[in-house]
């Protein structure tokens, strides 16, 4: 094992996505070992943890997601006990937000600056993503961009300057993931992928020539979708995108500052169902400023949609003195969806945390 430990603390969500910032800071750091503690089956989790646990080095450090970061924190404390000596802290780079959870900093963190490429041969979980990486039942993650100049309140993304992945980078990512290890599908993860038309046109380009399917599951605005964006996704292999509606209700959408209408979100669905196998949007119940009646017109509005539904919950305040610090829920049995037993509804709660926050996502 490296004499530096990197470590992906149980996130409870998300096992099928690697830790993307480490996937950057791993190359960087000479290829440093990647404790995967998130993704694995429990026997695999326990084992990885004891390894941690036993570990008797110089350094260890953790990439901590807002979602994770109370467990980061026992795990830390654990090991601090154990190795005294030890140094222990946080490590980031430049890529701050995952899917919209934030990567946080404790006082003693490590700034590294990223690899141009990602790599994660080196995380105990490689043989899991590669099984299904090449299965095609997972499909891997592609940045093209970093940032979103948007101001939803409910999202870590927010107002953070937008640029786009230098083309080369990603042109040569795509080439390892499908020429080397021989992943079927792929899924664009940016926080805001369809901000500029000639941003899209490049990047599917580029994905074109890389011959393989994949999906825009993060950061597709409705309102900037375009024919010619659909288009060309369409063109270069995409079988999916996911848009983030959140709700339908005007007023609300104004007061979350999601900086798009109704009138505009609809437009941009029925381009996507016009272009895409398949169409997912993403609701929010309980938003700050919602109430049972809200969120209900959001759930009949969405079922005449002919689209796939994955609501999330919206939760506003820590939680605390729960087993592992994750919860769980199945809103399915929720009052709330007692009337849409025709809609498909993903029943898969989630907090969206602001960065000072520790929300737990199942």
């Amino acid at each position: 094992m490296s004499r530096l430990l990197l470590v992906n603390p149980p996130q409870g969500s998300n096992t099928d996505i690697p830790n993307l910032a480490l996937g950057y800071i791993a190359p960087a750091l000479g290829g440093a070992e990647v404790l995967d503690l998130n993704t694995g089956c429990p026997h695999e989790a326990a084992l990885a943890t004891s390894v941690l646990l036993t570990y008797n080095g110089p350094a260890v450090y953790f990439s901590v997601q807002s979602r994770s970061d109370l467990m980061a924190r026992s795990l830390a404390g654990a090991y601090s006990t154990l190795w005294p000596l030890a140094t222990v802290g946080s490590c980031t780079c430049g890529l701050d937000v995952q899917c919209s959870y934030p990567f946080l900093k404790w006082p003693d963190n490590r700034q590294v600056d990223r690899a141009s490429v990602p790599d994660y041969s080196s995380f105990t979980s490689f043989p899991t993503f590669l099984r299904n990486w090449q299965a095609g039942r997972w499909p891997y993650p592609l940045l093209t961009s970093f940032g979103c100049p948007f101001q939803c309140t409910y999202c870590a993304a927010r107002n953070r300057a937008w640029k786009a992945r230098p083309l080369h980078e990603g042109e040569t990512e795509l080439r390892h993931a499908v020429a080397t290890l021989k992943a079927r599908r792929l899924a664009v993860l940016d926080d805001c992928f369809n901000l500029r038309t000639l941003h899209v046109l490049s990047v599917c380009r580029a994905l074109r020539e890389a011959k393989a399917q994949w999906m825009c599951t993060n950061g597709l605005r409705a309102d900037r979708l375009t024919k010619i964006q659909a288009v060309a996704m369409a063109d270069s292999g995409c079988i999916n995108v996911a848009l983030g509606v959140e709700t339908s209700d005007p007023e609300l959408l104004e007061k979350i500052g999601k900086g798009e209408t109704i009138k505009e979100i609809e437009r941009g669905i029925g381009i996507a169902q016009a272009n895409f196998p398949s169409v997912t949007v993403y609701l929010i119940i309980g938003l700050p400023g919602s109430s049972y009646d809200l969120d209900r017109r959001t759930l009949d509005w969405a079922a005449k949609q002919d689209v796939y539904v994955h609501a999330s919950m919206y939760l506003d305040t820590p939680l605390v003195g729960l087993a592992e610090g994750i919860f769980e829920t199945n809103i399915r049995s929720s009052s709330v969806y007692d009337a849409y037993q025709q809609a498909d509804v993903c029943a898969q709660a989630q907090c969206l945390a602001a960065p000072t926050r520790n929300l737990w996502q199942t």
